[in-house]
């Protein structure tokens, strides 16, 4: 492990070099299966990381029945549900992870009265799918109704009556966990299809009449992801846990990539965060050109206070007359003929690293 140039939160090693770990998120808490292809008495517990208070503690083990942590679903901020694998499984069913009272009787003093602990969910009939079905799944705005999408189909659950719906023969348009936003009044998520590409499309309805037709889905004009399918550098790692999208509020989305240093999958890997917004202008129409893009964009900026004034505008050209001047002499040529490379990254008013880009639907 390398060590990096800011602190960390929290370090946690695999206990097998270059083994596979998992992660889930509940509200403010962070849950780590160091582990995934160990199960049974010899699995190691579950790590909870709480982000709102920096704390570190332990949990239950990951069932047996669970293949992949982080294929979990979160319904609110309290619980988290997770599929069974048909070939542990015989019949699938539905596990719950929550914040409960501990089950020990009598508990000594020192005991605690609450704990993290898995239990399985009562249903009037089994899940559709097993844990390895499900490609994509949102949460309904109402906070109890999931939606999930198998390769050819689309069902619904209930979680406060256990009831599972048959939507019919159509798919939601994400791979892995979508958002709903209030302000686009959309789900938001990663296409299934096109690698590392945003998407919304419109909430299905909780009906089973009603929801029967493919939901109509918009594709973000940029691609924001910086793997490249074409970098043979890529291609031992283009699994779909290997980028993913997380909801920060507010239209603000955060996109992870986990990008190899180079070919050897020894050298490691760098996380590469991604933070956009995603704005609606429809007056701009369905299909618009560059030029319609671009003035979209400033247009946005102007909106969010971005767009720099005269003044730091002249304090900018001064900075880089200044460098050039450096460059010159450092090369002992004339400024007119100074070479040199200006790399951007992000927008320094926007705050490093963030990509602020528009939704045209």
């Amino acid at each position: 492990m390398k060590p990096t140039a800011d602190p960390t939160a929290v370090r946690i090693a695999a206990p097998v070099p270059g083994g596979d770990m998992a992660f889930s998120a509940l509200g403010t808490n962070i849950f780590i299966d160091t582990n995934t292809c160990s199960r049974g008495n010899h699995a190691p517990p579950t790590f909870v990381y709480d982000t709102k208070t920096n704390s570190l503690t332990a949990g239950p083990r990951v069932p047996d029945r669970i293949h992949d942590l982080s294929r979990a679903m979160a319904v609110s901020d309290d619980r988290l549900y997770a599929l069974t694998v048909a070939p542990l499984d015989p019949s699938p069913s539905l596990q719950a992870l929550s914040w409960a009272p501990t089950t020990v009787r009598d508990p000594h003093p020192w005991e605690p009265d609450m704990e993290w602990s898995w239990n399985t969910v009562p249903s009037p009939q089994p899940p559709p799918y097993d844990g390895t079905e499900v490609i994509g799944y949102a949460l309904h705005p109402d906070g109890r109704t999931i939606f999930m999408s198998s390769a050819d189909s689309t069902h619904s659950w209930d979680a406060t009556s256990g009831v599972w719906k048959d939507l019919g023969e159509w798919v939601l348009p994400f791979r892995g966990q979508a958002y709903f936003d209030g302000g686009l009044d959309a789900w938001v998520g990663l296409h299934r299809r096109h690698h590392g590409c945003v998407c919304c499309c419109p909430v299905a309805s909780r009906s089973s009449v009603s929801a029967t037709q493919p939901l109509g889905c918009k594709m973000l004009v940029d691609k924001l992801a910086c793997r490249k399918e074409e970098d043979p550098k890529h291609w031992p790692l283009l699994r779909d846990t290997e980028t993913s999208l997380a909801y920060m509020g507010d239209s603000s989305f955060v996109l992870l990539e986990n990008i190899p240093r180079s070919n050897n999958y020894r050298d490691g890997a760098v996380l590469h965060v991604t933070l956009f917004g995603l704005r609606i202008r429809e007056a701009l129409g369905r299909q618009v050109g560059g030029c319609a893009r671009y003035a979209a964009r400033i247009l946005f900026l102007k909106d969010e206070g971005a767009v720099p004034s005269p003044k730091v505008e002249k304090k900018r050209e001064q900075i880089v007359v200044h460098w050039d001047k450096m460059v010159a002499y450092e090369q002992n040529v004339a400024q007119r003929l100074a070479t040199a490379t200006v790399l951007t990254y992000g927008s320094y008013t926007l705050g490093v690293g963030i990509v602020l880009s528009v939704l045209y639907l």
